[in-house]
């Protein structure tokens, strides 16, 4: 490490091509981790249901769904992982690895109480999700 830049760390996806993991990565993967809005639609904006969006989001990139886990974010935050190579789904399936790591650690710590304003769920005042359209969708905020 030299001056107050962490070193990236790296790690290999599925083609066997390094992808940079950062804690610059975390913001942007982090909204995709807490709800996948392709299994069904979770029926109000309650801690539940935001939890039941965030165990399908971690089982599609589980899975290997990775499409299915891009519906799983708000339009901005899909827009961002649409830049990447591949596009959203593209990104998830190479950075799937650190993504689950992060999304477990960052799950575990927000989701037993999150703080419900309206449509939106905050962790540390910052917004983590929203619920719209009948389910939860993640910002970029959750890894």
């Amino acid at each position: 490490m030299s001056g107050d830049r962490a070193t990236p760390s790296y790690a290999y996806g599925a083609a066997g091509a390094p992808v940079r993991c950062s804690w610059l990565l975390a913001p942007v993967l982090v909204a995709v981790l807490a709800g996948c809005g392709s299994s069904g639609p979770t029926d109000s904006p309650t801690a539940a249901g935001l939890g039941a969006a965030a165990q399908r989001l971690v089982s599609d990139v589980e899975t290997g769904h990775f499409s299915q886990a891009c519906e799983a974010f708000t339009a901005q935050a899909r827009a961002v992982l649409n830049r990447y190579k591949g596009g959203c789904a593209g990104f998830l399936a190479q950075a799937s690895p650190v993504l689950l790591k992060q999304m477990h650690m960052r799950f575990h710590a927000f989701l037993p109480e999150p703080q419900i304003v309206g449509a939106g769920a905050y962790y540390l005042g910052a917004l983590q999700a929203r619920y719209e359209g009948g389910d939860w969708h993640f910002e970029n905020a959750v890894w």
